[in-house]
């Protein structure tokens, strides 16, 4: 009789139907800048640097300006975000002979709900990142009345984000399901449809209702109901890596996917007669701060006026926050000696007439 081979399911291709499982769960942690770990293995310990970059002051001199004393030669430093692993994301489960033969089919009814675990976990990573980052703005009693409607919070965000210099590109407004009833009960408000790159079918397309203001709207449940976070990718970076396979384990694999690495180890237990299987990932993050030049020193005509980079504080600016609850005056807008530098860069303070709240 002729002999028939066994003809096994590689682990590598179990794993990739995992991170494509996992992908399409995610939405916050498709806002923030994700970075996998290849990109810095080999570093020392579990803490790894993120560049960002400096600042430098632009200088003017006049024509026929006296030459007895030496221009300025500025000193570029660039800032960093220092980011930590935090630890595991993991399911584990275990399957009997009998569960595994008679009722869900092997792993593959159960891969689907561990992998939906670790990219809750994941996304739930990302969105403490953004809920708990220090907003030096916060627009508050949104929709409150007709002159501090959704519309006008929106424009408000965008006029901060231009005098904090964010780009005004790749800008989005993370909104929670309070927020968004706001905004869909409003018939005043008009959305302009959303035309990107975001692949058709994932959950964060779903989750794009329009766009307002320059902002991609974009609805999530697991931020408050009545919050609002005007953002962009690059204030927030999220590291995600998998962790190696033993080579003591019989069967596993690791892939990384879209910057999504996961790693699939199964085994089986004899005591108990079990097979076990673990999909994990090591992950960390933090959000991205910046320097501000007073204004003086910015728009300074003196080529002789010293600058020391180190003299600046950074601020974290690449978001503001809003929200539905509160009333407007409890609007937070930068104040104190301590954020002279940002206020004096961007004449965003707590004085400012034009400010939320006050009339233009």
């Amino acid at each position: 009789m002729a002999y028939t081979p066994h003809v096994p399911v590689k682990p590598e291709k179990i794993v990739g139907v995992a991170a494509n499982l996992v992908e399409p769960k995610l939405t916050l942690a498709k806002l923030v800048t994700r970075e996998g770990y290849g990109k810095f293995a080999g570093v020392e310990g579990d803490t790894l640097t993120y560049r960002v970059p400096g600042i430098l002051p632009y200088r003017r001199m006049n024509f026929r300006d006296s030459r007895d004393t030496p221009i300025k030669f500025d000193i570029y430093k660039e800032g960093k975000t220092t980011l930590t692993w935090g630890g595991y994301i993991y399911n584990g489960t275990r399957l009997t002979d009998e569960q595994a033969q008679f009722d869900l089919n092997g792993w593959a009814g159960l891969l689907a709900p561990q992998s939906e675990a670790v990219a809750a976990g994941i996304n739930q990573a990302a969105c403490d990142l953004i809920t708990s980052a220090p907003y030096e703005v916060t627009i508050a009693g949104i929709g409150s009345d007709a002159t501090h409607s959704v519309k006008k919070a929106f424009n408000e965000a965008r006029k901060v984000l231009n005098r904090f210099g964010i780009p005004q590109t790749g800008r989005i407004a993370i909104v929670g399901t309070d927020v968004e009833q706001v905004m869909l009960d409003d018939d005043k408000l008009t959305l302009a449809q959303y035309v990107g790159d975001v692949r058709a079918g994932t959950a964060l397309a779903e989750a794009i209702i329009g766009r307002l203001s320059g902002f991609t709207i974009v609805v999530d449940n697991t931020i408050d109901a009545g919050e609002v976070y005007f953002m962009v990718a690059t204030g927030f970076v999220q590291l995600l890596g998998a962790p190696l396979v033993p080579q003591s384990n019989p069967f596993g694999a690791g892939i990384n996917v879209d910057g999504l690495a996961l790693r699939w180890l199964r085994d089986y237990d004899m005591d108990f007669r079990t097979d076990r299987s673990l999909i994990d990932a090591w992950e960390g993050h933090n959000f991205v701060k910046d320097r501000f030049l007073p204004k003086h020193v910015l728009a300074t005509d003196d080529p002789h006026t010293p600058f020391d980079p180190n003299s600046l504080n950074e601020f974290f600016v690449r978001g503001i926050k809003g929200t539905l609850d509160g009333a407007v005056t409890d609007s937070v807008y930068p104040t104190g000696a301590a954020k002279a530098d940002l206020i004096a860069a961007t004449e965003i303070s707590a004085a400012d007439p034009r400010r939320w709240g006050h009339a233009a």
